[in-house]
């Protein structure tokens, strides 16, 4: 737990503030195509309220700084994990508390 929790804070301090290499670059565009959006999907499924708050932070960071470059999956994660889980009778508040604040920031 205390690594995923590590890890998924790494990774949200680098695309908080991602310089312009990070922005232009290639090769970590796809890496956050091929293996971050991958893995965040699976986080963002959590119970766990840590990693699930983490990995909707990170999402809404690839939101804000690489969006030309994720619209595909940016869709994926709006359509078939954050409405689900609002529409969930059984998902808890804070999971839905946290996706509303995301989407008014996004709005």
């Amino acid at each position: 737990m205390r690594s995923k929790v590590l890890g998924l804070e790494l990774i949200l301090a680098v695309v908080e503030k991602p310089g312009t290499t990070f922005l232009t670059r290639r090769e970590f565009i796809d890496v956050i195509k091929d293996t971050l959006c991958d893995g965040l999907l699976k986080y963002s499924v959590s119970s766990e309220k840590t990693i699930f708050a983490l990995s909707l932070s990170i999402f809404y960071c690839l939101f804000l700084h690489f969006r030309e470059h994720l619209k595909q999956e940016i869709v994926v994660f709006i359509e078939q994990i954050f409405l689900k889980i609002l529409d969930s009778g059984n998902s808890n508040y804070h999971h839905k508390y946290l996706i509303l604040n995301v989407f008014d920031k996004l709005s």
